[in-house]
């Protein structure tokens, strides 16, 4: 999925899925990034979820256990601690 308008972001990060798109196309993020962005972004609000830290503050190692979770899923984007800040 290309298009940014089409990405849902479900679970607790739902209600900052829309000014975090706003904020990628400010930023002049291409559409394809935005999306891949958005689809990361639901991904984490899913893990949360699943793991009941919808009320968790966001910390590095939270990010990084997030991190570790996709590299052991098979994912092949979102590998990195940088790749959540960008």
């Amino acid at each position: 999925m290309r298009n940014p308008a089409l990405v849902r972001v479900p679970g607790p990060l739902s209600p900052f899925r829309d000014g975090f798109a706003g904020w990628l196309e400010t930023a002049c993020y291409s559409r394809q990034v935005r999306a891949l962005h958005l689809r990361l972004m639901a991904d984490f609000s899913l893990w949360l979820e699943e793991r009941g830290e919808a009320n968790a503050g966001l910390s590095t190692p939270l990010l990084a256990e997030f991190v570790t979770s996709r590299r052991a899923a098979g994912c092949r984007t979102g590998l990195s601690m940088r790749a959540l800040g960008s």
